[in-house]
């Protein structure tokens, strides 16, 4: 049986090596806004000012092309993400302005499915997104001018993976011994981030945070073989 398992993947290995058109290894970066971001409890969009719904970071990947204008792009991603919110309410003529900001860092997983037309690339795929830090938040209040500011930590883990979908457009052009790679990008999740607790009892309960969903502009490096 084993000898049979490891013909099977031998044979796989040559077919896609005979059916390979290119290997490309690269690394890009990339800075957004939060668009289209939501809270679980009652999945309504956040308003979006922009320091408070930023979310940045970079990471590195590897295409491997096919005798046609497709390929495969698996990619390893860190993600600095922040979801905010503003909010403002008028009591007798005074205006109180609260903006809150939640954050945590993420290694997100896609796995893309990439068309080549020309220098452009359309790219669609799913992706894991694995929380590697605590959800922590920083409040701002304003009133009559007057502002004042907290910040501290909603929790020191986030549970589980969240899943999503990416699509994005990006343009290749020539640059050295490689490619210049620019492009947009557009991810949303499918479940939200969370956190579970078990009790002394064994009794697990799970806090619902939000869905994230961004607009991404990306730069980055290539290098084909």
């Amino acid at each position: 049986m084993k000898k049979i398992v490891a013909f099977m993947a031998i044979a796989l290995a040559a077919v896609s090596l005979a059916s390979a058109k290119g290997i490309a290894v690269g690394v890009h970066g990339y800075l957004g806004e939060g668009w289209g971001s939501a809270y679980a409890d009652t999945d309504s969009q956040p308003q979006k000012p922009f320091g408070e719904n930023l979310y940045y970071g970079g990471g590195a990947y590897f295409s491997y092309g096919f005798k046609s204008a497709l390929a495969i792009q698996p990619e390893v991603n860190f993600r600095v993400n922040n979801i905010g919110s503003k909010d403002s309410v008028t009591v007798f003529g005074n205006t109180t302005t609260t903006t809150n900001r939640w954050t945590y860092n993420s290694v997100d997983i896609p796995v893309l499915l990439t068309y080549q037309y020309k220098k452009f690339n359309l790219l669609i795929g799913p992706y894991i997104s694995i929380p590697v830090s605590g959800l922590s938040y920083t409040r701002t209040t304003t009133l009559n001018g007057d502002s004042s500011t907290s910040s501290g930590t909603v929790v020191d883990t986030l549970s589980g993976v969240t899943f999503g979908a990416t699509v994005g457009l990006e343009y290749a052009m020539r640059m050295g011994p490689g490619r210049l790679v620019v492009g947009g990008r557009y991810f949303h999740d499918f479940n939200p981030v969370k956190h579970e607790t078990t009790d002394s009892s064994g009794n697990k309960s799970t806090t619902n945070y939000f869905y994230r969903g961004a607009a991404e502009v990306t730069v980055g490096f290539q290098m084909a073989f």
